[in-house]
């Protein structure tokens, strides 16, 4: 069984070397960067795109796209409803802070 240790981020203000390979895939890559700076949240909140066309709630579950990206799934990116062998369900207390904003930005908690 696999075990989901956090969701990795990049520090803000985001700092980037000329020619580097930090930040080389952009935002949402499914793999980390080989090097540079890498944080890992285990407890606290994020504001992040939601992917799919199911609207967030407040308390409600959180999944990640696993699969390839297909239409508005991304790969590595939040929804709120599972679908089965594409997503995995984010286990302890993560959870949605409320519904989506018109840009569908939401806000995750992850309560370790």
């Amino acid at each position: 069984m696999a075990v989901i240790y956090g969701i990795t981020v990049l520090p803000f203000p985001t700092q980037r070397a000329s020619g580097a390979n930090y930040g080389a895939a952009g935002f949402g890559a499914a793999a980390p960067p080989a090097n540079g700076a890498l944080d890992v949240l285990r407890s606290g909140y994020i504001m992040t795109t939601l992917a799919g066309a199911t609207p967030a709630g407040k308390g409600g579950p959180v999944y990640v796209w696993i699969a390839a990206s297909s239409g508005p799934h991304v790969q590595s990116g939040f929804e709120s409803t599972p679908t089965t062998g594409s997503t995995i369900a984010l286990a302890g207390n993560t959870t949605f802070n409320g519904a989506a904003d018109a840009a569908s930005i939401v806000e995750i908690a992850f309560n370790g």
